[in-house]
């Protein structure tokens, strides 16, 4: 008997850079390979996450290897076909076979664990075997302080549930040894009726206790190798008895599955703790007791991220439930427990999430949240509060325009001013952008946010046409919320139509990494924006993703190198050689190139000679109100002094010929 663990190389950074319907994706291709490439006598399965576990009756281990090597050269060749080329998903694995009699199946799966991570520590898309672990042919070349070398061997469940490693009562416990006999049974050849009864919550099928906690401490190791965060959330339905206790058992059930078929529509697909109805559907909370559910958010790039959900989670509860007729309205408690700050096993993670709902109960109010750590709990009632002012803001008129030019190296003259929105809170003062902006994308707030900055600014542009200026561009920063809006454009050309302002005369800015998020919404909406007859801009060049093929794929205008670039041109010439080779890239690519950031004369010194095309920056104006900026559009002296024809003959004598600038762009991204 052979087993052969399974992991997806690189698994996190797909699912950031190309979105969780992507991620799924590739789990069911990566399960479709295998199902189609394994004997009906092998058994295939999901072991968690992105790793996948095939057990192989009757294969000795040099088998067993060649069936890993090519299954890992399968996924590796069919995945750029299934993908359309944007994708080539390679796997590492592990190889472990059963050579004793007395050696139990759970130990050839930890076996071939080892050596998956044995795989991953030397180099990912390979396999290793476990005698090249045991014999630690492979151990000598990996660092002593690796991830292979801290793993702990993994026990066995009946150990585990003796230990008092999930506080399982007697009786659960016993329930379950009933089901590993069951198992055991099955796996013998026996006919034995499989039940899952007992793993799952009667009322609302949901997983219980035991599966909660077993997804808890699968996502505990997984987090640790991957150095990932993830929370454990403790929830209550604050309601749920009285509706009981008032109205009956029924009409409480029926309060408490309405709510939580809403709650699991708003989680993501990350969170799913398990799947019932025979595999059919997700289930992405757990009945812990009467009242109680759990909740495990998975994979968080950091935990900022948590109070937009636990805000989906409130909305779940803002429309009531209609019960005999009355219109009840339930409330909710939540405590929050983050790994790894607030512990690093899961004992602790719930126990502090459960400590932390205890002390959000005794808060006044509805809906009511609290984080183990204060530092969190401030973070997120802040960011919170924000956003519910954020909101008023807009009909208070606490919002306005502020405008920072871009310049023409060549000329001197302004070409465009880029839209910058401002907040003057009424208690807070001027809150800055980088506050609120991500909020309003989180919250989805940022589609109506973004529309009154793109009205306001075609109004001014519209003043500064009429009053004679008919070349002047208005540059407004789309966010990929808005640009994944069905109805985006439809509203752009409405709003254009009703202020007069000519497509030609409005630059949208949109960020690398927003058109990456999801490159065929983006593109999409891109070549339906530049068939309008906008301009595009490209902003933030270099702090992304920076992939040369969407330059080439995409229909964009101008290139805006980051500030962090430009502002290290001086002390570091590698910044200097990367913004020529931009610069040389984007003219060959037809597009013109905008550095931001601009704040000294030497840096402005090093772009003319790199032949960039507009710059921006405080070095010739900070943002500024309407009236100023409009004294800037009408000025007589220029901002920057225009290039004279001898200097830019000297400057391009100077710059790399042909052929060097063909080497620069040859070199793969």
């Amino acid at each position: 008997l052979s087993c052969i663990m399974f992991d997806i190389d690189h698994f996190k950074a797909v699912n950031d850079n190309h979105g969780h319907s992507v991620g799924d994706d590739v789990i069911c291709f990566m399960a479709d390979v295998l199902n189609l490439e394994c004997r009906d006598d092998d058994l295939v399965c999901r072991y968690g996450g992105e790793e996948f576990c095939i057990i192989l009756p009757e294969l000795d281990m040099d088998d067993a290897a060649a069936v890993a090597g090519r299954l890992c050269e399968k996924i590796r060749e069919t995945s750029g076909v299934h993908f359309k080329g944007r994708l080539t998903i390679t796997v590492s694995a592990g190889v472990a076979t059963q050579t004793s009699e007395h050696l139990i199946s759970m130990d050839v799966v930890n076996q071939a664990d080892t050596a998956l991570y044995a795989a991953k520590e030397a180099g990912r898309d390979r396999y290793v075997r476990w005698e090249e672990v045991e014999s630690k042919e492979l151990a000598i070349a990996l660092d002593s302080d690796s991830a292979l070398t801290r793993r702990i061997a993994t026990t066995q469940m009946p150990a585990m549930m003796t230990t008092g490693v999930y506080d399982l009562p007697p009786k659960d416990i016993q329930r379950l040894r009933d089901r590993v006999a069951q198992l055991e049974a099955a796996i013998a050849g026996q006919d034995v009726e499989m039940d899952d009864h007992g793993a799952f919550d009667d009322l609302t099928g949901l997983p219980n206790r035991f599966l909660f906690y077993d997804r808890l401490s699968e996502l505990l190791k997984r987090s640790e190798r991957q150095d990932l965060s993830f929370a454990v959330l403790f929830l209550d339905i604050d309601m749920y008895g009285h509706v009981k206790d008032t109205l009956g058992s029924e009409a409480g059930d029926h309060l408490l599955v309405t709510i939580l078929g809403r709650m699991t529509a708003a989680l993501r697909n990350s969170d799913i703790v398990a799947y019932v109805g025979g595999g059919s559907r997700p289930a992405r909370l757990s009945r812990l007791s009467s009242d109680e559910f759990g909740i495990a958010l998975t994979d968080l790039k950091d935990p900022e991220s948590i109070p937009w959900i636990l805000q989906r989670l409130f909305s779940c509860l803002d429309e009531p439930v209609e019960i005999e007729g009355q219109e009840i309205y339930a409330n909710c408690c939540i405590g929050i427990g983050v790994f790894p700050g607030d512990g690093r096993d899961v004992k602790t993670l719930v126990r502090h999430a459960s400590t932390a709902r205890s002390h959000a109960k005794d808060r006044i109010g509805q809906n009511k949240f609290m984080f183990y750590t204060e530092e969190m709990n401030h973070l997120a009632s802040q960011q919170i509060r924000l956003d519910a002012q954020m909101r008023h803001a807009v009909e208070a008129d606490q919002f306005m325009l502020a405008y920072q030019p871009k310049i023409d190296l060549a000329t001197g003259k302004i070409t465009a001013m880029e839209a910058l929105i401002r907040w003057q809170h009424p208690e807070m003062g001027l809150v800055r952008p980088t506050e609120f902006i991500p909020i309003a994308e989180k919250t989805g707030f940022i589609v109506k946010l973004g529309a009154w900055v793109l009205r306001n600014a075609c109004v001014q542009a519209k003043e500064w046409i009429d009053d004679g200026l008919s070349d002047i561009r208005i540059a407004v920063n789309v966010s990929m919320v808005q640009l994944a809006s069905e109805t985006f454009i439809e509203e752009l050309l409405t709003i254009l139509e009703e202020t007069g302002v000519e497509p030609r005369n409005l630059e949208l800015e949109i960020t690398e990494t927003a058109v990456m998020e999801d490159v065929e919404i983006a593109a999409r909406q891109l070549q339906g924006l530049r068939s309008s007859g906008v301009y595009i801009s490209i902003d933030d060049f270099g702090t992304g993703y920076s992939s040369l093929a969407y330059l080439k794929s995409f229909a964009f205008d101008y290139l805006k190198i980051d500030s962090t670039f430009v502002a290290d041109m001086e002390r570091d010439i590698n910044d200097t050689a990367l913004v020529a080779a931009v610069i040389a890239m984007a003219h060959r690519l037809g597009l013109s190139v905008v550095a931001e950031g601009v704040e000294t004369e030497a840096q402005l010194d090093h772009l003319r000679h790199l032949q960039c095309d507009e710059v921006q920056g405080y070095l010739l104006s900070k943002p500024v109100d309407s009236e100023k900026a409009k004294a800037m559009l009408f000025s007589d002296t220029p901002l920057l002094a225009p290039i004279d024809e001898e200097t830019e003959e000297k400057r391009r004598s100077e710059s790399a010929d042909e052929d060097e600038v063909d080497q620069v762009l040859q070199i793969s991204p």
